[in-house]
């Protein structure tokens, strides 16, 4: 897709390094290429390694790829693989059957590292800024579950400059450059959150126009909670949930089983089942252990009983109240991540006074959105500043995907997705604009 459909000329001109005066001869890509490129065609490409160690490519309008893999993923037009090389450290090649071959180019940003004290920790950050710009909005990313290093890996940190708003990216505590153990604690996320907040505050200095929390998956818990700690201008929220994480587990199961075709009755005892777990969950295995042993007796003959998975109650069905009991201690030394289970966010979201936009993957298995759309539509009737952007035909993380054998198959993230988040940083508004296939 054209760069100059969502910047300005200027900017291109002013963010591209210049290319080396001499032909390289191309070779394996390294950790220094890792970035956003303008190609030949005025496109932009952005390609950086996963986790695992595996390079992939993705674009502003959410088509993403592996590179130089014998990998297929499937897309809208067809599967592209593409052929990257390094030029040097600031250019590439790259060669597809789709596009031949093109050169790319480095953008630019004013990059800023940062370390800084959160609750109790020391954490590492990093701020991108867009060149040439004299007032930014920045986003300052609280990213989800995941236990790798934002700074490494989070690609948002140069697709949001390349568009002309910064972001703040950093590493959880216990994951990355940053000390103590990994947790799930919203509460301490939500303080180390609104350090990072006050961090890129103080070194954007003057030039900061407006200050934004983007919290994705999880993050859409801690980073609400995270502003009603420090002054920002707007909450971003992307395929998270206005439901306790208990609920959460509960709706999947319930989903599943609808997708199961069960019926209303199956449903209400599978419901009941799902609660009891959650007691358990929620306490840390140290309640619950009568009523999870009552509804294990009554239902566990049903059909749907060794089909529920949740994100922990098919876990939890495996083992009896006894063996549960005998586990517990266990359980809470090795498995506690601190997760706050029956965290309720709406006291949260009731408080809150600045521009929401609550963007929702409509076909989200691991986030069923049915009852947050219906607690942000009741905050919208009440008056409350919260903007729903609904993407059709998507799963978690916005991707939309297709159905082979059964399995959903990732195909791209949502086009529209990108801009949206662009456009409300900006603003705290909407455009009058559609935003791909969402729904408002």
């Amino acid at each position: 897709m054209p760069l100059s459909r969502h910047l300005s000329t200027l900017l291109i001109l002013a963010s591209i390094q210049a290319t080396p005066a001499q032909a390289q001869k191309p070779s394996a890509l390294n950790d220094c290429n890792t970035g956003s490129y303008t190609l030949t065609d005025g496109s932009m490409l952005d390609i950086s390694t996963a986790p695992a160690g595996d390079w992939r490519w993705r674009t502003l309008d959410g088509r993403f790829g592996p590179v130089n893999s014998a990998e297929q993923i499937p897309t809208h037009a067809n599967e592209v693989n593409l052929t990257i090389q390094a030029q040097t450290c600031e250019s590439i090649s790259v060669s597809s059957s789709e596009s031949g071959e093109q050169q790319g180019n480095r953008l630019a940003f004013e990059q800023i590292e940062s370390e800084f004290a959160g609750d109790n920790e020391r954490l590492t950050g990093r701020l991108v800024l867009p060149l040439n710009v004299e007032r930014l909005s920045i986003v300052v990313m609280v990213h989800g579950s995941e236990a790798t290093s934002a700074v490494q890996f989070n690609a948002w940190q140069r697709l949001l400059p390349t568009m002309g708003v910064g972001v703040f990216v950093y590493d959880k505590r216990g994951t990355g450059g940053s000390t103590g153990e990994y947790t799930q604690d919203f509460r301490l996320l939500a303080n180390d959150a609104t350090a990072a907040a006050e961090e890129a505050r103080r070194l954007a200095g003057d030039r900061l126009e407006s200050l934004s929390f983007l919290g994705t998956s999880q993050g859409g818990w801690v980073a609400p909670l995270a502003a009603t700690q420090t002054p920002v201008d707007r909450v971003i929220v992307a395929y998270g949930l206005a439901i306790s994480p208990n609920d959460e587990d509960r709706e999947q199961v319930l989903l599943e089983m609808t997708a199961l075709g069960y019926a209303d009755a199956d449903l209400a005892e599978a419901d009941e089942v799902a609660r009891a777990a959650g007691v358990l969950m929620a306490s840390g295995f140290r309640e619950g252990f009568g009523e999870y042993a009552r509804v294990r007796k009554a239902y566990g003959s049903r059909p749907w009983f060794s089909q529920i998975t949740g994100e922990y109650t098919g876990d939890i069905l495996g083992y009896p109240s006894p063996v549960l009991r005998l586990l517990a201690p266990i359980a809470r030394r090795v498995g506690n991540q601190g997760t706050t289970w029956d965290y309720d966010p709406m006291p949260v979201l009731n408080a809150l006074t600045v521009p929401q936009l609550w963007v929702i993957a409509g076909d989200d298995t691991e986030a069923p959105p049915a009852t947050t759309l219906s607690r942000l539509s009741d905050l919208q009737r009440e008056g409350k500043p919260v903007t729903i952007l609904e993407f059709p035909n998507t799963d978690h993380g916005i991707v939309e995907f297709v159905e082979i054998d059964g399995n959903r198959v990732s195909t791209r993230v949502a086009d529209g997705y990108l801009r949206a988040v662009v456009d409300f940083a900006r603003v705290g508004e909407l455009m009058e604009t559609d935003y791909g296939a969402a729904t408002r």
